[in-house]
């Protein structure tokens, strides 16, 4: 993930409004409040300087931190310096390479559960699988499942007409995700690709069961009335 800002007054203190970026909090793409720290490169015979950026979403008003790659920038006290091609790298929240953003279409309390189980990905992928069955409990009630426990309501939704493909995707989060909580068969504690996997199902999910359903209804419903009428009345 990159920050973008077209230009930094050197010397430290509030800076004003970026360009707008993906939040890595809320994932909302919102323009930010700035502030730049200059951060001294011990030992560095030049005089250069990195910058750590403190960003504040005007959407969701968390904050992230960026600091500058292994570019340097030469400290030029008091004037306005273009560097707008200088890439920045997010230090906080921590992110894990690879992980989508949550679909925009994913519910709250689910993309909440979401989005951690991306933050502790790389220091625990078991963590993160049993946080990602956390995640598809939360969907499929938002699904209106029914049942005693996360097994009965997948079931109840596949009685309900859900793709295979999708029952498959619940049922790997559910029994992975339950092997990572109580140790069986499938060793999850240093499998970061199966964990990412389980993070990439729960988004493929959200698209199949939410977006796409959403996207297919309002373009049907765009089409002029009298077509409709017609189509209901042959499939009557």
């Amino acid at each position: 993930m990159e920050f973008d800002s077209s230009k930094l007054t050197l010397g430290g203190g509030f800076a004003g409004n970026s360009k707008a970026f993906q939040c890595p909090s809320c994932s909302g793409f919102s323009s930010h409040l700035w502030r730049y720290e200059p951060v001294d490169i011990i030992g560095d015979a030049n005089d250069s300087i990195k910058f750590i950026i403190i960003a504040q979403c005007q959407a969701c008003d968390d904050f992230s931190a960026w600091i500058t790659n292994e570019i340097t920038i030469a400290h030029i006290p008091h004037k306005r310096l273009d560097i707008k091609d200088v890439s920045f790298k997010l230090i906080f929240p921590h992110i894990s390479e690879g992980i989508p953003k949550p679909n925009n279409d994913m519910p709250d309390e689910v993309k909440e559960i979401y989005k951690e189980a991306g933050e502790v990905l790389d220091a625990s992928p078991r963590a993160s699988a049993a946080l990602s069955r956390l995640a598809i409990e939360k969907l499929v009630t938002h699904l209106g499942a029914t049942g005693r426990d996360l097994n009965a309501q997948i079931g109840d939704l596949v009685s309900k007409g859900m793709p295979v493909r999708i029952q498959q995707m619940l049922d790997s989060v559910r029994v992975i995700g339950n092997n990572a909580v109580h140790p069986g068969q499938i060793n999850i504690e240093d499998n970061k690709e199966l964990a990412l996997s389980l993070l990439q199902f729960v988004n493929l999910i959200v698209d199949s069961q939410i977006t796409q359903p959403k996207k297919i209804s309002e373009i049907y419903n765009s089409l002029p009335k009298s077509y409709r009428k017609s189509i209901e009345n042959r499939d009557s």
